[in-house]
């Protein structure tokens, strides 16, 4: 489920993929089961998905494809045309392949309808769709319509059917997005429920965690083809906002905790659940109310009704279930107003927000130090913890953002987690206004920077005359201060001498290298600048 390569998307799925620790895996998804009942298996639930879609949501962008194949082929046999059709377009496992018309295919492309294709020859193989067969085989047929939307000559076509096959080549991709979209995004979001930070555009919630050497490898793939590309954590578009998603990030660092946590809230909210009420919306809404809280029972009910509409299993915009949203009301009700489980969310809040703040604050940082142009989404300047479009395109009020930068720029200490998220962001993009050859010119520079712990992610920035920004994050801090901290574990800076523009402290070194416990000693992430490369007061 991958966007083209080039989006600010892939920036944001990287970005926190690399602050998820894996070894919660395995825990959360037994948990899922456990509270499900069953296993839900992502694959089938896009197929799924993407079938329902093509058949009812897209039929008539299907049926304006249909009718440019019978266009073309007039021969061929309907039926098998539209179920050849219908399968490919299942099995894409993208937004689109990039094909012109009229001119050269790219091979790489090319290779992308050809798995598509054999995918959808499985698919057509089974038992319930080859006993609808008829005279012309399906296999044939999806042969042929593969054929036509990669721009390929087929025997028999019509006279002057060119121009139609140039108009099914484009409406084949252009319908490939919605299908995509549609399926995965704005219905198996809403259904998969093993840990919904995950679920984000473009992204694949089967995968939980990166390697930082995977994210190293993008970044400088990004900066050699894509330097100025977009980079984000938060837009209008998002299913949750960067900071919802970093709450939720940390239960992969917590499983054992939030199981215990998710089983005492099943027992809290036992009074106000219907028959009606499934188990995996209600624990799609537990998400959601631990990573948007305080929340009020009118943004989780705008939430709640628009989620298990875009699911479709029970209630859908075109054919609601007033039963079961009612059933579904009653449950956000009780669980946003009752004193007992707004004190149990307020535990996992607390419990939670050291290892949330780091994530917090890595994640804006290695976005903004990221190749690329970063975006700021409005309001993300401070925690922001909104979720899917309406509810994340409110009306931001500037006026205590204004408050607090002028604050911290005279000098003032961060006072919480929002004057942090601020001055990593101000400050890092202030370094990118003054030094643009560092982030975005020919010759700048992208470098992973050594530590001797798994939970530093170090990056470096520059130009030809080497590196002079190291961005230091801390990973999996729950697991960390498990393991006692820090200890003697250090980040090897290249030579020279260094000053976070974060807290204006100079680091003691020794021969390149600095102690983590030092560099991160007041919060947990670090914008170090070479001494030299600015204005030694430039940045106090």
């Amino acid at each position: 489920w991958r966007c083209a390569g080039t989006t600010g998307y892939d920036t944001l799925l990287r970005v926190q993929q690399v602050f998820l620790d894996p070894r919660g895996e395995q825990r959360l998804t037994a948990l899922a089961d456990e509270l499900l009942g069953e296993h839900q298996d992502l694959v089938t639930m896009v197929q799924g998905a993407k079938k329902l879609v093509v058949r009812e949501v897209q039929a008539p962008e299907v049926a304006r494809l249909m009718r440019l194949v019978e266009r073309i082929v007039p021969r061929e046999d309907p039926g098998s045309l539209r179920r050849a059709l219908e399968s490919l377009l299942t099995a894409m496992d993208r937004y689109r392949a990039y094909l012109v018309p009229g001119e050269p295919a790219d091979p790489a492309q090319l290779a992308v309808l050809a798995q598509a294709e054999a995918r959808a020859a499985q698919s057509l193989a089974a038992p319930s769709l080859a006993a609808q067969s008829t005279a012309q085989d399906d296999g044939d047929a999806l042969a042929v319509v593969a054929h036509l939307v990669a721009g390929g000559v087929v025997a028999g076509a019509a006279p002057d059917s060119a121009e139609a096959q140039h108009e099914l080549m484009v409406r084949f991709q252009q319908t490939c997005g919605p299908v995509m979209a549609k399926a995965v995004e704005d219905t198996t979001f809403y259904r998969h429920a093993r840990l919904t930070a995950l679920n984000e555009v473009g992204g694949n919630p089967a995968r939980l965690g990166i390697e930082p050497a995977e994210l190293h490898a993008f970044a400088e793939r990004q900066l050699a083809s894509w330097p100025t590309t977009m980079t984000t954590l938060s837009t209008h578009d998002t299913k949750r906002s960067e900071d919802v998603r970093a709450r939720l990030g940390v239960l992969a660092e917590m499983p054992d905790e939030w199981r215990s946590w998710v089983l005492r809230a099943w027992e809290l909210a036992a009074r106000a659940r219907r028959d009606q009420l499934d188990a995996a919306t209600e624990y799609l809404l537990w998400q959601t109310l631990v990573g948007a809280w305080p929340i009020s029972t009118a943004r989780l009910q705008e939430y709640a009704t628009k989620a298990v509409r875009e699911a479709k299993v029970h209630t859908s915009w075109l054919d609601p279930d007033d039963a079961y949203e009612q059933a579904v009301a009653t449950w956000v009700s009780w669980v946003t107003t009752d004193p007992s489980v707004g004190a149990h969310v307020e535990k996992w809040v607390t419990r939670s927000a050291p290892a949330t703040r780091s994530v917090t604050l890595g994640q804006k940082l290695l976005q903004l130090v990221m190749p690329g142009v970063p975006d700021v989404y409005q309001g993300a300047e401070l925690v922001d913890l909104t979720l899917v479009d309406p509810d994340n395109r409110r009306v931001v009020d500037f006026a205590p953002r204004r408050e607090r930068l002028t604050r911290l720029d005279a000098g003032g200490h961060p006072a919480d987690l929002d004057d942090e998220k601020l001055l990593v962001t101000s400050r890092a993009l202030r370094l990118r206004r003054e030094q643009p050859g560092w982030f975005t010119g020919p010759d700048a520079r992208y470098a992973a920077v050594p530590s001797s712990s798994e939970h530093a992610l170090c990056v470096g920035r520059g130009d030809s005359d080497g590196i002079k920004v190291v961005a230091v994050m801390t990973r999996f801090a729950h697991r960390l201060d498990a393991a006692g901290g820090w200890g003697t574990s250090v980040v090897d800076l290249p030579a020279g001498s260094w000053r976070d523009v974060l807290t204006g402290r100079t680091l003691a070194r020794n021969d390149g290298e600095a102690r983590l416990a030092n560099v991160l000693a007041d919060l947990p992430v670090a914008l170090l600048v070479r001494h030299g490369s600015l204005d030694r007061d430039e940045h106090a």
